[in-house]
Order: C-alpha cells, then sequence, then structure tokens
C-alpha cells in the first residue's frame, strides 16, 4: 500500500523500507531468530536484485504498465497474463528441482547415532528447518526419530500407551522418558521422549558434532524420515 502514499524525500523513504524488511523477517522467521541479521541481510541482497533486474528491464524495455512509485513497482497487467506468468515461472522452478532437487537434498541429510547404556542406533536424518520443538523443562531441542529408527533401543512393540512396558524399560535399562508437547501444522499433542547418553551427528559436509538433545519417537507410520532441527547442526 506503500505506493498510495505521496512521493516521499529519500530519508524517509529508506527508514520506512527498512523498517518494512525488519517486519517481514520477524512475521517470517519468528521475534526470537537467533539468525536474524543474517535473515534480513539474505533478504535486503535478494531485494536488491530483483530491484535492479526490474530497473534494468524499466530502462531497456520500458514496458506500458509498468509504474514505480516511491522506490514501489507496479505492474499493471491483465488477470490473463497474471495467471500465464505464475504457471510458466511454477513450471520452470519445477523442472530445476527435478535436476537439482537431488542434490540439495543429500545435502540436507545427516547421519544420527544415539547411545543408550550399552545399545545404539544409528539413522539417517533430514534436516527441518521448521523442527524447534524443544522438551519443555530442560529447554534441550528434540530430534523427531521414526520408531524404526530406534528398534535396536526400544523394543518395537511399545506404544505411547503402553505405561507398564515404558516402567519396565525405566526400571531395567534407567531409560527417563518424559512426554513431550508439540503443536503441528495440522494436529497438536504429545510425544513420548527420552535423553540418550550421548549423541553424535555426521553432517553432509563431514564434521562430527557431539550434542546433548532428547530423542522423540513418531509412532506414525506415514513419517518418512527422522528429523532434526538447525540448531543441532551448529558448530556451537
Amino acid at each position: 500500500m506503500y505506493i498510495f502514499l505521496p512521493e516521499q524525500n529519500n530519508f524517509v523513504s529508506l527508514a520506512i523500507k527498512i523498517l518494512m524488511a525488519i517486519s517481514i523477517i520477524m512475521a517470517a522467521f519468528g521475534i526470537k531468530n537467533s539468525n536474524f541479521l543474517k535473515s534480513l541481510i539474505c533478504f535486503c541482497l535478494m531485494s536488491f536484485s530483483f530491484s535492479g533486474l526490474n530497473f534494468a528491464m524499466w530502462l531497456i524495455f520500458k514496458p506500458n504498465g509498468m509504474e514505480v512509485r516511491n522506490g514501489v513497482v507496479y505492474f499493471n497487467i491483465s488477470p490473463l497474463v497474471l495467471i500465464i506468468s505464475t504457471v510458466f515461472a511454477y513450471t520452470i522452478i519445477e523442472i530445476m528441482n527435478k535436476f537439482l532437487g537431488k542434490h540439495v537434498c543429500e545435502k540436507s541429510f545427516c547421519n544420527v547415532s544415539v547411545k543408550v547404556n550399552d545399545k545404539f542406533a544409528k539413522f539417517d536424518a533430514f534436516l527441518d528447518t521448521g523442527n524447534s520443538l524443544k522438551e519443555p523443562f530442560s529447554n534441550l531441542p528434540v530430534i523427531l526419530v521414526k520408531k524404526e529408527d530406534i528398534n535396536s533401543i526400544i523394543p518395537s512393540d511399545i506404544n505411547i500407551n503402553d505405561e507398564n512396558l515404558i516402567f519396565n524399560l525405566f526400571n531395567e535399562f534407567n531409560i527417563k522418558f518424559r512426554l513431550i508437547p508439540f503443536c503441528g501444522v495440522s494436529n497438536t499433542g504429545v510425544i513420548l521422549g527420552f535423553k540418550p547418553d550421548s549423541i553424535e551427528i555426521k553432517t553432509s559436509s563431514g564434521k562430527i558434532l557431539q550434542k546433548d538433545a532428547y530423542v522423540g519417537i513418531c509412532f506414525d507410520k506415514t513419517f518418512e524420515h527422522s528429523l532434526v532441527g538447525p540448531e543441532l547442526l551448529d558448530n556451537n
């Protein structure tokens, strides 16, 4: 809506745009985002690139229906052109993802090794930037693990409602379980979690990280990959 305001001087316009950028980053990634400054810089660089591309197009082609006011670009185009352009852009992106997706996917996986007493479980986990789940008492991050990935530690017949089996595991192996509340896109609830003796994460670049975290057991059969959050892949 900034385009409808009267023409502003450069200093006022710059201040308003900085506030706009900060507001967008806060809305997208949250106020407590630890990488706020990095996200803001990346957003500004992408905006500068997009602005430069539009300015070059405006200088070279002088397209009809393209207006610039208060540094905001407005395209006066018909709905039909907008729909066709959107479909074309989506098709190009899908083609690029088809050829580059495997490369991106491989970099998004890491290998996780979990130890409890003398038992080990090793599995591949996917980096999920949306996984910010934490155990509420310790505030430690939670690795969401497919039940099948830790069958070597936890019996395959365990479930979140089996209080006797959970109690026996606590007595026999001293595994301390927690009920960890979660809030997802489609549902909310609790998952059964425990804190291993040690967690080792090997990243796609070959770095080996020792981390302190909880393991949350996912009993959902449709759960495709175990998931780690970005916090666990930091070098700190």
